[in-house]
C-alpha cells in the first residue's frame, strides 16, 4: 500500500508541473542519471548491459520515442519497484555503413526504376490500344493478347487494377499494376457478368458483408484520426513503411482481354 501511495504522489506531482527530480523527492523515489544508453539497456561505449535497467525493457523502448526533456510514464519494473525515464539528451545513431546496405539500396532502386518504366510503357500501349484496338497495340509492341480463362472476380489482382476494372464499362481499356506492384497489365473489359442474387445468395451475402466491413473500417479510421489529433500522437511513417513493406519482383506489361463478374 505504501508503494501504491508513493506512485500516486509521484504522478500527482508531475501532473502539477513538477520535474521528475521534485516528483521523485516527494514520493521518496531515488533518481539516477545514466548517460549514453542504448535501446537494449547497454552502455554505448562498452556494450555491456546496465544492471539498473535490466528490468526496464518496455520503459526503454518508450524512452526512445520521446523528445528531449520528456519522460515516460511510471511503470512497474518488477521486484516491487517502479521506474520512469526522462530523455535529457538524444544522440542520433551513426549512419549504417554504405557497404552494409548497398545491396538493399540497389535492389530497391532497381524495383522502383523497373516499375516506373513499365508504368510508362503500359500507358503508351494503353494510348495505342484506345486509338486502334488491343490486338493492334499488342502487335505493334510485340506483345501477345491473352484472354482470361475465367471471369475476373472483384478483389483479384492489385486493389488499384481491380478498382479500375470494376468501374469500367464494357469495351473500356484500362491499365494498372498487378499484384506484385511492379508489372502492369493493359486490360479490355469484353463483357460484364452480373450475379443473379436469387441463384447466388451466398455471393450477395458476401458482398453485403464486404460493404459492411468497409463502413466499419471507415468509422474506425475516423475515430482513430480524431483520437490521434486530440492526443497529439506522433506517427512514424518511415517505421510503418519499413515494417509493412513487401519485396516485389520485376516483370513487363501484360495485355489481357477479360470479362468481369459483378
Amino acid at each position: 500500500q505504501l508503494l501504491t501511495d508513493a506512485t500516486s504522489v509521484f504522478d500527482d506531482s508531475l501532473s502539477q508541473g513538477d520535474n521528475i527530480e521534485v516528483a521523485a523527492q516527494k514520493a521518496g523515489f531515488q533518481v539516477a542519471k545514466i548517460a549514453n544508453v542504448t535501446m537494449q539497456g547497454a552502455d554505448l561505449a562498452t556494450g555491456q548491459p546496465i544492471a539498473a535497467l535490466a528490468s526496464a525493457t518496455q520503459p526503454l523502448r518508450d524512452a526512445f520515442e520521446l523528445s528531449a526533456g520528456d519522460n515516460t510514464d511510471l511503470v512497474n519494473a518488477g521486484q516491487d519497484g517502479y521506474i520512469a525515464i526522462r530523455a535529457d539528451n538524444i544522440h542520433a545513431a551513426a549512419p549504417v555503413p554504405l557497404a552494409q546496405v548497398r545491396a538493399d539500396i540497389v535492389r530497391e532502386w532497381t524495383r522502383r526504376e523497373t516499375a516506373n518504366r513499365l508504368k510508362a510503357r503500359a500507358e503508351v500501349i494503353l494510348a495505342d490500344a484506345k486509338a486502334t484496338s488491343l490486338e493492334a497495340a499488342g502487335a505493334k509492341h510485340h506483345l501477345p493478347v491473352v484472354r482470361a480463362p475465367q471471369p475476373l472476380a472483384r478483389g483479384q489482382g492489385s486493389s488499384e487494377l481491380s478498382q479500375a476494372i470494376f468501374t469500367a464499362k464494357k469495351g473500356d481499356i484500362i491499365t494498372g499494376p498487378v499484384a506484385n506492384g511492379v508489372e502492369y497489365a493493359v486490360v479490355r473489359v469484353d463483357n460484364i457478368i452480373r450475379d443473379d442474387e436469387t441463384k447466388a445468395p451466398e455471393r450477395l451475402a458476401q458482398a453485403e458483408e464486404q460493404v459492411r466491413q468497409s463502413f466499419q473500417e471507415d468509422i474506425v479510421e475516423t475515430i482513430e484520426r480524431i483520437a490521434r489529433n486530440r492526443s497529439r500522437a506522433r506517427i512514424y511513417n518511415d517505421r510503418m513503411r519499413k515494417a509493412f513493406g513487401d519485396d516485389v519482383e520485376e516483370g513487363q506489361p501484360n495485355l489481357v482481354g477479360s470479362q468481369k463478374s459483378k
